[in-house]
């Protein structure tokens, strides 16, 4: 049976009287449904919370209670089953294993080296990944800062922690950019056997370098087609929550399948590429779409972000310029992610180095 609600005001049946039940003791308020015996269930009420405050106040905050403090934040501020709450309950669960009655004020830089080790013992996440585990939890420090939970000398010996150097764990292999062929044939394909919507998506983001999910929740109302350059403005993208705008630019080829669409569409709103139930694409479907249609052209698999490397490689190596490149992938001015599509680092180099002193 589901629990009564701590502190509920009930019937005593056998006399006749409310009743409220407070820390296993049940106390006997009067007639029940009166306004006497209500206002003493107010009043005992009011007292055990004040207690209970006193109490949670004077006993230290454990990393098992800030780790679900911090959780609940995030659910709060981003909505449940949100990425922000899935990173908060991985650290936590990574944290919790061994320090969970921990008091939070004594998880320092040596506790944050062993849940490291563990992590790197464990082989399931990249070097890469372990040291963002690792940022993660001094980030959540660092809001348990900001809530008065714990003092900031936590949040600054936990920052000194380095992180995880290369050649001390397992590292993914580069990912590599789809072959334009390949993505040519794919795109064909899709067209021919009916999939007219799915072609157009996977030539959008060819032709654009967006990210997949800016290109599946692509709305007409955003495009800006007799703008100059034409570009799509971009609602919901991964760097909204710190003010910054994404604007994709539109090249001849993101016309076109724009146009296409909306000559299929026939709509001045709502989504650009929708599926056969008039709904924007998901990722695994179009994942499986482009999975099946690589195979009947007998070529390599790959995935929609492989057209963003793809973009992202032609646009430093053919121009030479990793800012514009930046820019055109929606990557923060301060960005250096760019910097790992340029094919020939020296060549830029040669390209910076005769344009001083001309």
């Amino acid at each position: 049976m589901p629990r009564k609600p701590a502190f509920e005001y009930t019937l005593h049946k056998a006399t006749g009287q409310a009743c409220v039940r407070i820390a296993g003791k049940v106390h006997y308020l009067g007639k029940y449904g009166t306004h006497e015996s209500r206002a003493r269930h107010r009043n005992l009420v009011a007292a055990a919370q004040a207690a209970q405050a006193l109490h949670d106040a004077a006993r230290p905050l454990s990393v098992g209670e800030l780790c679900e403090k911090f959780v609940m934040s995030q659910r709060i501020e981003h909505g449940a089953k949100s990425w922000q709450e899935g990173q908060a309950r991985a650290i936590a669960l990574a944290v919790c294993e061994r320090f969970a009655g921990l008091e939070a004020a004594a998880f320092g830089p040596k506790a944050l080296q062993e849940v490291i080790a563990q992590l790197l013992a464990r082989g399931r996440l990249t070097r890469g990944g372990v040291n963002r585990r690792k940022q993660q939890v001094v980030a959540m420090f660092k809001w348990a800062v900001s809530e008065e939970l714990v003092q900031p000398t936590a949040w600054h010996a936990l920052q000194a922690v380095k992180a995880v150097r290369f050649g001390k764990g397992r590292e993914n292999p580069p990912r590599e950019p789809a072959d334009s062929t390949a993505v040519a044939a794919v795109v064909a394909r899709l067209r021919e056997s009916g999939h007219a919507s799915a072609s157009q998506c996977v030539a959008f983001m060819r032709a654009t370098g967006c990210r997949p999910g800016e290109a599946y929740r692509a709305d007409i109302a955003d495009l800006r087609l007799s703008a100059d350059p034409p570009v799509l403005a971009v609602r919901e993208h991964k760097n909204a929550h710190r003010g910054m705008e994404r604007v994709v630019v539109l090249n001849s080829a993101a016309v076109d399948a724009v146009r296409s669409a909306l000559a299929d569409r026939q709509a001045t709103c709502g989504p650009l590429f929708v599926n056969s139930a008039g709904n924007p694409w998901e990722k695994s479907v179009m994942l499986n779409l482009i999975y099946r249609a690589c195979d009947a052209c007998g070529v390599a698999r790959w995935t929609p972000y492989q057209l963003r490397h793809l973009a992202a490689t032609e646009a430093v190596n053919r121009t030479g310029n990793e800012a514009a490149a930046a820019a055109m992938l929606g990557h923060a001015p301060t960005s250096t992610v760019v910097r790992r599509y340029s094919v020939n680092r020296l060549q830029l180099a040669a390209q910076a180095a005769k344009a001083v002193g001309a």
